[in-house]
């Protein structure tokens, strides 16, 4: 097994393990990988409670050769994180997702026949909770022609709407299978991760939020009227994050992505003119029973081209759409809300949209320098802001303020 040289592999993550994994897929077979090649898969910044590696695995089954691509995610090497990650089980989380409730909710979409119906993930493999490291096993969907967007760029109408409509199957999905079958969403109505902001990342967001306001005020005159409401967030914004994210007695409800932002979405496009064909979600760590008002607002408020920022109704009227038509191919158009309805759902919960514009926007647009590592995320570093970051907070602030957001 060979490996980039400038990248520690892990001892574990050998052809044994990969074997291993494979067999899984295999169980009738005689497979047997004979090489494999391990490289980190993500930048630095690119996922902070995993690790990932791609693996090219040579292998022999039945007589034939084969190579196949592997993405294996683990546990961070970060002490802290690693930590967060067993004490909030985000790994059982993701793999129960990965295993069991995204291959119901692709039964579901595909015997109905769902209007342009493709996979919502990569396929499920293999997982262990157990040392030396937890640690789920993949498809790698860039074998199949997906890539992630350029972050920076921003997404832009049609990538834009093909969230929104991804999406709303996902959450329609989701809807029926709370019917059909409750207990298989279950672990994720009152999830553990529901504190692990409060718990584990107030004194980050507090400082992140006195460093802005003191950012606003040496470069931005335009913003500084704002900074006294915004500097109120760091006494109770962790509390009406968690807030924000978490069901309502009696609300409208689904099961939401609740990371979803451009690092978290990966695309296919048509070789020969680069059309957008085809999207996948990643990383379902963080998932949970709440409202979809949360995927809209943190995805809207974090991921468009600037040019996008200001006016979000088409997105939501899309998605809106796109959910009322899916219940209605899975036969159960009765749970379908009104659109007046979803509007007040996303505007009941602005202040989580504003801490989505506080906090992932500045990672949307953040320069490849100034990327927070996991060491700061418990330093009492100074967080940097970039140009572009402050042009984003100069469109989507008044919108805020308008909105009564910032209250």
């Amino acid at each position: 097994m060979s490996t980039e040289t400038e990248i520690v592999i892990p001892s574990w993550l050998n052809d044994e393990f990969l074997e291993t994994a494979l067999r899984c897929e295999d169980v009738d077979g005689d497979l047997k990988v004979t090489s494999s090649n391990i490289v980190r898969a993500t930048a630095p910044g690119d996922n902070y409670f995993s690790m990932i590696y791609r693996a090219t695995v040579q292998i022999k089954t039945r007589g034939q050769s084969e190579t196949r691509s592997l993405i294996i995610k683990c546990q961070p090497e970060h002490e802290f994180l690693k930590e967060v990650t067993k004490k909030y089980n985000i790994f059982e989380m993701e793999a129960e997702m990965l295993k069991v409730i995204l291959p119901a909710m692709h039964k579901l979409l595909e015997e109905a026949n769902v209007e342009n119906f493709s996979p919502l993930s990569a396929k499920y493999i293999y997982s262990r909770f157990e040392p030396p490291s937890h640690v789920i096993v993949l498809e790698d969907l860039k074998e199949s022609g997906f890539k992630m967007a350029e972050r920076r760029a921003g997404l832009d109408r049609d990538h834009c709407m093909m969230v929104m409509r991804k999406i709303a199957q996902f959450h329609a999905a989701s809807l029926v299978l709370r019917e059909k079958t409750p207990h298989l969403l279950e672990p994720f109505i009152d999830p553990c991760s529901n504190d692990l902001l409060v718990n584990d990342f107030s004194d980050f967001l507090a400082n992140y939020t006195v460093d802005l306001c003191n950012e606003i005020d040496q470069r931005c005159e335009d913003l500084k009227k704002y900074t006294d409401k915004i500097r109120k967030i760091s006494a109770n914004g962790v509390l009406r994050l968690r807030e924000g994210r978490c069901r309502r007695d009696g609300e409208f409800c689904v099961l939401a992505h609740a990371d979803l932002w451009v690092n978290n979405l990966m695309f296919h496009y048509l070789k020969d003119n680069h059309q957008l064909i085809d999207m996948r979600f990643v990383d379902f760590q963080i998932c949970l029973w709440t409202s979809p008002a949360v995927d809209l607002l943190y995805f809207l408020n974090s991921s468009p081209a600037m040019d996008l920022l200001k006016d979000q109704t088409m997105f939501i009227e899309e998605y809106h759409r796109v959910l009322g038509d899916t219940l209605s191919a899975l036969g159960f158009q009765h749970l379908h809300i009104t659109m007046d309805h979803l509007n007040e759902l996303v505007e009941s919960r602005g202040f989580f949209g504003m801490l989505s514009v506080f906090s992932i926007r500045n990672n949307v647009l953040v320069d490849e320098k100034s990327i927070i590592s996991a060491d700061d995320l418990q330093s009492e570093m100074k967080f940097k802001f970039s140009k572009m970051y402050l042009e984003s907070l100069k469109l989507q602030i008044p919108v805020m303020e308008e909105r009564g957001w910032l209250e």
